[in-house]
């Protein structure tokens, strides 16, 4: 997706978003509190001519003067005294005809009252309202004098000068601008602030570059063999690879709170405590025997977290047994330089003692009876590498007093190189195994029989010795990992290691004892 501003970093889009966002909020401040101010003033203004005119018109002084010859002599000095006390802009009384008794100009005094606004006045009514006079635009009450027997003699109206009440809103407008001003400027210097410890605290990294980050952690964990697990402080989980859901059996639609135990299983929360890393570590988890890595997470001098790192050491136990394999491959190849190094010997021993003849038949019955091994074995045992280990083993097994005999109706076809490596594995395993148990005997014959025949679509090979059975207690968990019988140390690692090569081709295998101890191994032709 393309970014909608590609040109701005995300410290400026963040301040322009605050510094916009505070703006209009300091406009719409300004404007209600300008409002509101207008209101309350043009209010409280009403409540204060309203009330200086109910007082002003009970006021008995003003009353009785309505009965005299001259009323506004003694009206007039009343009304401007109240009027400067209570800095209004008129006190207006006049009577019943709209004329004037009382006025800041005296010269306007016995005329009629103008704005034409008075006339509900003169009917009896009390009320504010907002008219032009012979001042200006005011806002003024209107109040009627009644005298003692309660009939209205005349109306009292007292007025503040709207350019005055505009004034005063301004003034207290000015300093709500003022105090905008600041608030404005003080918000964009705290987005300025906030904008630098946001950009801090995510590495200055802009949100493209945080995304690509992501996408690429997670295909480097996810890719990882080893599983990864992560928690925080408290011990939360933070993250979990696929392998790692596999070693702790993990369901896939389990919640963060199905795995709250997770970090206790593993011993994080005392790696988050002591911050002291842990390496190569064993643990069982899950039925798995399992090496762990703990190391804490720290951040300045804060431990945050820790982490885990899982492998399976099973795996390495397989690796660790098909290198065994090899090793006992070469060694058997040792081993059969190791005869014709003797029977060299033999021949240059006859040659020095001047028995060429001895020495020329001593050759040819060696390789009369090799060769016709080898063309017999060659017809019958089509794969090479197979057909060598064999040999290797049997020239092993011969140095130290054993006979590998192979079954003279044997036959192996040729197959491809991977079945051909786990074939390896299987009777190399099997022919070892024989090896080390009869090696342990104190008997006169000790012999391996092999053999391999193709029926019905299943390869069946079968490695039998006439050394010592199985211990009945030890059968049923003979080929699991680790299980070994007394004589037969490496039985258990090798058994273990072969029943997953055969599974792996999809065949089965079978423990037959008689004498000693057979391995029947079946696999299907379509496997090879």
């Amino acid at each position: 997706m393309r970014e909608k501003f590609p040109r701005i970093s995300l410290g400026l889009r963040i301040a322009f978003l605050i510094t916009g966002v505070i703006a209009l909020s300091v406009i719409l401040q300004v404007f209600a509190a300008r409002t509101f101010i207008n209101r309350y003033i043009v209010g409280s203004g009403s409540d204060k001519v309203m009330s200086i005119a109910k007082e002003f018109a009970v006021d008995l002084d003003v009353i009785n003067a309505f009965s005299t010859d001259e009323p506004q002599y003694i009206i007039q000095p009343i009304a401007e005294r109240v009027r400067e006390f209570t800095k209004t802009s008129f006190i207006v009384v006049f009577n019943m005809d709209s004329v004037r008794y009382s006025h800041p100009a005296p010269s306007r005094i016995g005329k009629r009252f103008i704005g034409g606004d008075e006339e509900r006045a003169l009917k009896g009514e009390s009320y504010v309202s907002i008219a032009r006079g012979t001042l200006t635009t005011s806002l003024r009450s209107f109040m009627p004098i009644r005298d003692e027997d309660g009939v209205q003699i005349g109306v009292v109206s007292v007025g503040l000068n709207l350019d005055d009440l505009a004034k005063e809103t301004e003034n207290i407008s000015e300093i709500i601008y003022y105090i905008g001003i600041v608030t404005l400027l003080v918000g964009v210097a705290g987005a300025i602030v906030l904008t630098r410890n946001i950009k801090k605290s995510i590495f200055g990294l802009e949100p493209a570059e945080i995304a690509t980050l992501l996408k690429e952690r997670d295909v480097v964990i996810s890719s990882v063999k080893e599983g990864i697990v992560a928690v925080d402080e408290g011990g939360k989980l933070l993250l979990m690879n696929d392998s790692a859901k596999k070693l702790l059996a993990v369901q896939g639609d389990e919640s963060p709170s199905d795995l709250s135990n997770i970090s206790s299983s593993l011993c994080l929360q005392s790696t988050i405590v002591e911050g002291v890393a842990s390496i190569d570590e064993e643990m069982h988890l899950s039925g798995k025997e399992v090496i762990i890595n703990r190391i804490p997470m720290v951040s300045g001098e804060k431990v945050i977290g820790a982490v885990a790192t899982l492998r399976d050491r099973s795996e390495m136990k397989l690796l660790a047994g098909e290198l065994m394999a090899v090793r006992q491959y070469t060694a058997a190849l040792r081993a059969q330089k190791h005869e014709f190094m003797n029977k060299l010997q033999v021949v240059s021993g006859l040659l020095q003692i001047g028995q060429n003849a001895e020495a020329i038949s001593y050759i040819k019955s060696t390789v009369s009876k090799q060769q016709r091994l080898v063309d017999t074995l060659r017809l019958t045992i089509k794969p090479v590498e197979v057909l060598a280990l064999i040999f290797a083993k049997m020239d092993e097994a011969h140095e130290i007093g054993i006979e590998i005999n192979i079954n003279t109706d044997s036959y192996l076809p040729a197959m491809n190189s991977s079945s051909t490596a786990a074939l390896i594995t299987i009777i190399g395993n099997l022919l070892q195994n024989s090896i080390e148990a009869l090696q342990k005997l104190d008997i006169q014959k000790k012999k391996i029989e092999l053999s391999f025949s193709l029926r019905m679509g299943w390869l069946e090979c079968s490695v039998s010795d006439n050394g010592g059975g199985i211990d009945p207690g030890l059968r049923a968990n003979l080929f699991k990992q680790g299980v070994s019988s007394k004589g037969r140390e490496h039985m258990g690692m090798g058994l273990y290691l072969v029943k997953r090569q055969v599974e792996a081709l999809g065949g089965t295998i079978e423990l037959c004892e008689t004498k000693g101890v057979e391995m029947i191994v079946r696999i299907p032709e379509a496997a090879l």
